[in-house]
């Protein structure tokens, strides 16, 4: 299959430039690792090849990754962190912000000013530009409505066709996709990429339930392609276990629009009643993060429930959330765990890749497909409707099933999930001679 856009119009370029494009923003390590892994097959294969960023948080991406970074959305700050010309970017929007309040139509004025401005800028950044590589983290999903990730994921999908600029979409997830609108900016956007593969079953069957039909193929998230730590390939000794567990701000109206707090409270009392119970068994218990900002909100809460049954400060219980700032420290967390219960879809995943037996918790189709790739459908649970003894007798039953064979079992799908990306990653970035 051939990947090289024809741009024969243009100027021979003296180097290939390829954008790491996507929704990612540094406090999702999830997304984040993905990233990394797409900036390192880019490296290992296109070692000449300049690597632009196109992010939510460019002063963010430049920091971790050494990119020059432009801005996904109109009004995020394109320029250095703390540098004079941001400060002074942020005081001409404000004072903007605040004329415009002032005068009738203005607001909207203002808003269409910008998008125009934004789409000059971007068009133009485009034209220096030969691949546009989506890195995961959502784009085809209406989780907040159409006019967030569908909209900016089809913005770019036009601003790149006009451009003639190729753009790949690999191994992405799908869904939820609600609205009429939604369907609409994801179908053109994945029916005008050159190269589309998914991470799973359910994404191709929701793709093909918004109309799309061209060819469609199926490759593991790129995070299978990270280069762990060492894995952990024989079950714990002694009775004491340490159990990762991760917890995230489902239906958290502080975190979603439309979120819940009835729904929240009962996840967080099972979290709270599961935890204090794996203490008194005599586990160690480390709580752990993949999303750095709202996972804190959540841990604090778990904090106060676990501190109402005077457990806040137990001895066997860690919270690792505070120490996780980067991928690296996510992954090293992850990795001092025997036994691991997720909520978050990379905090399942990673742990499934270091051999690590894991229970996850879905709050979307994702994770129950992510466990099924695996062989092991029945470790997962409806993040609603699981009950805490259902979920303590799958622990159970997981530690009664834990052998150094089982764990060699997850190890040996990891290493073939590894070794299909990689393949994706010679077709997408053939070397050069």
């Amino acid at each position: 299959m051939k990947l090289r856009a024809n741009r024969t119009a243009d100027p021979p370029s003296t180097s290939e430039v390829i954008s790491v494009w996507g929704h990612f923003h540094g406090s999702n390590l999830g997304d984040d690792l993905v990233v990394a892994v797409l900036i390192a097959a880019i490296q290992q294969r296109r070692s000449a090849a300049q690597i632009i960023g196109v992010s939510m948080a460019p002063g963010d991406t430049r920091v971790r990754h050494a990119l020059q970074t432009l801005p996904i959305n109109p009004g995020q700050d394109i320029s250095q962190p703390s540098s004079p010309d941001s400060h002074e970017v942020r005081a001409q929007s404000r004072a903007l912000r605040r004329t415009a309040r002032k005068v009738p139509g203005a607001r909207r004025a203002l808003g269409l000013w910008r998008e125009l401005w934004f789409l000059s800028r971007s068009y133009a950044a485009l034209r220096s530009i030969d691949q546009l590589i989506v890195a995961g983290s959502g784009q085809l999903q209406d989780a907040s409505g159409p006019w967030t990730h569908p909209y900016t994921t089809f913005r770019w999908a036009v601003l790149a066709r006009l451009a003639r600029v190729e753009t790949v979409l690999p191994s992405v997830g799908v869904g939820p996709i609600t609205s009429r609108m939604s369907r609409l900016f994801i179908r053109k956007s994945v029916e005008w990429a050159r190269f589309v593969s998914l991470r799973d079953e359910d994404s191709l069957r929701v793709l093909r339930a918004i109309g799309v039909r061209r060819e469609l193929a199926l490759c593991p998230d790129m995070a299978w392609a990270y280069v762990w730590s060492k894995p952990r390939v024989d079950p714990p000794e002694g009775a004491t276990a340490v159990v990762g567990v991760n917890v995230m701000p489902h239906e958290d109206p502080r975190y979603w629009a439309n979120g819940e707090q009835s729904r929240y409270n009962a996840y967080m009392t099972k979290m709270a009643s599961f935890v204090a119970n794996l203490l008194r068994h005599g586990d160690r218990v480390l709580l752990f993060s993949s999303q750095t900002r709202a996972d804190r909100l959540v841990a604090d809460d778990l904090r106060r429930d676990l501190g109402d049954r005077g457990l806040a400060d137990h001895p066997r219980l860690e919270w690792a959330v505070d120490d996780i700032e980067t991928v690296e420290q996510f992954v090293e967390a992850v990795s001092r765990c025997d036994y691991v219960v997720g909520a978050r879809f990379h905090s399942v995943l990673v742990p499934l890749s270091l051999g690590i037996p894991t229970l996850g918790l879905a709050y979307q189709p994702k994770t129950r497909e992510l466990l099924a790739q695996v062989g092991r459908p029945a470790r997962c649970f409806d993040i609603d409707s699981f009950r805490v003894e259902e979920l303590e007798a799958a622990l159970e039953k997981l530690r009664a099933e834990d052998q150094s064979r089982e764990r060699a079992e997850l190890l040996s799908v990891a290493d073939r999930f590894r070794k299909a990306v990689e393949e994706q990653f010679d077709l997408l970035f053939p070397s050069q001679p």
